[in-house]
């Protein structure tokens, strides 16, 4: 594995233009992680809010105990 050192020494090496492709693909591919983690977090955050009613899908539950193990809900509706 390369360390930094040898990382700029490479990149140095390069044209303007190569540096610059390359800055450019760097920052999409670290965009492209951060929305993707951005999207998986609120996607679990809502999963963790919103609980729904398994029969009509109601979104007005409370816990009611929990059986083996498992949370149990009952629909307020």
């Amino acid at each position: 594995m390369k360390t930094i050192q040898e990382i700029r020494n490479l990149f140095q090496e390069l044209t303007g233009a190569s540096q610059e492709q390359l800055l450019d693909d760097l920052l999409k591919d670290f965009e492209l992680k951060g929305q993707v983690l951005e999207n998986v977090k609120q996607e679990r955050i809502e999963k963790r809010i919103i609980k729904s009613c398994p029969h009509c899908s109601s979104t007005k539950v409370h816990k009611r105990g929990k059986q083996k193990n498992v949370q149990m809900y009952r629909c307020q509706e």
